[in-house]
């Protein structure tokens, strides 16, 4: 309690230094919540989007629902993830599908006989993440799928020209949120910095006392604990106000145009339970470590 109060008292004998460095620790904390914020959105439309996305593939010749390999090439496919949806399309079907999507260009085939379309394999609901075992299957089973020509003519209905659209934009979004974690680490190195600077110069000012201290002996917990808890309350006091903060932004904005808002807001909160515990217990470290580090390299100093 001795040191909580010695702490407290260094604190509100220079409470203006202090209080800046509350205040620039704080909106660097509400900085990173707003960054997880934007991650999660980014996820969650990238989510909407994938789930209404599918890859649509030809069956080669002479292959139906019935052939061993497009049987297997379902499973495999099936086996990827539970949410997966593999479906074989035979050509009659994707005829009648088309029939009713667009009559007039239906028309232009007189009987089923003359159906140019091919029988396809339609994939939806592939998490990002599994995109990389998506194309490991698809190249297992690279005999029962038409690869397309290299003229670029089956564009629409090549494997790879889809896959390959679609892993430019997941490495985008990996690239996006390495970009997000690497702003997140540059301001907790800031945290670590404003303690540092903040215990350096309350050192400054209590020369004299921490000279006085160490001539009687002291011990030295006496001389640096007071400065380890001062950058924890500094951290501690900033976390709790950045929270709050953020908090009440969050829950006072309208989310209604992209997605049902207390649902949206309720999964981001569950989403971020972990990482916010990181985040404090990250920032406490960095509140003790800065403070002892600083207090002891200028008490040193001023030695």
């Amino acid at each position: 309690m001795r040191l909580l109060r010695y702490a407290f008292k260094n604190i509100t004998r220079s409470f203006f230094l202090s209080l800046s460095s509350v205040i620039v620790i704080t909106l660097m904390t509400f900085l990173i919540f707003v960054l997880f914020f934007a991650q999660f959105v980014a996820s969650s439309l990238t989510n909407i989007v994938n789930s209404r996305l599918s890859l649509k593939v030809n069956v080669k010749t002479g292959l139906t629902d019935t052939s061993l390999k497009v049987i297997d090439t379902l499973e495999s496919l099936r086996k990827i993830d539970s949410g997966v949806d593999a479906q074989f399309i035979s050509a009659s079907d994707a005829l009648k599908d088309l029939r009713k999507r667009d009559p007039d260009l239906a028309n232009i085939i007189e009987s089923d006989a003359e159906n140019p379309l091919p029988n396809t394999i339609a994939i939806k609901n592939v998490p990002i993440e599994s995109y990389v075992e998506l194309d490991r299957v698809m190249s297992e089973h690279a005999d029962a799928i038409e690869a397309g020509d290299k003229t670029g003519k089956n564009a629409f209905t090549d494997y790879k020209a889809q896959y390959t659209r679609i892993r430019d934009v997941i490495h985008v979004l990996i690239s996006i949120e390495y970009g997000l974690y690497a702003i997140i680490g540059f301001f907790l190195f800031s945290v670590f910095v404003v303690v540092f600077q903040s215990i350096g110069n309350a050192v400054f000012y209590f020369r004299e006392e921490i000279k006085i201290t160490e001539l009687v002996g002291g011990q030295k917990r006496y001389i640096y604990g007071p400065f380890v808890l001062q950058g924890l309350i500094y951290t501690v006091t900033a976390l709790l106000v950045s929270t709050v903060l953020f908090v009440v932004i969050l829950k006072n904005m309208d989310f209604s145009i992209l997605f049902a808002t207390p649902i949206f807001i309720s999964g981001f909160f569950e989403s971020v339970t972990m990482k916010y515990l990181l985040l404090a217990v990250l920032l406490l470290f960095l509140g003790g470590l800065s403070g002892l580090v600083s207090s002891y390299r200028f008490v040193k100093q001023k030695g």
